[in-house]
């Protein structure tokens, strides 16, 4: 019985790191991206239309719809 509950200990562990692991990746995409989203914005003027904070001017806010839609889209 204490054999079997330590395999199940191993195994619930090293499942809870393998899920850590791959979760640290997404956070470094997600940064990524959004570098290269603030470069386009400030190469564009972006500002001008959607405000400094992206909450729009005479743009639509890029806050909700921006996420919405691709990259092609935006850089129309």
């Amino acid at each position: 019985m204490k054999i079997k509950m330590g395999m199940i200990s191993v195994i619930a562990l090293s499942s809870l790191v393998f899920v850590g692991c791959g979760q640290s990746s997404d956070d470094s995409s997600k940064e990524e991206y959004s570098s290269q989203g603030e470069k386009i914005f400030k190469n564009n003027s972006c500002v001008g239309c959607h405000g400094k904070d992206l909450d729009g001017a005479s743009g639509p806010s890029l806050k909700k719809d921006g996420a919405k839609m691709s990259e092609s889209d935006i850089e129309k």
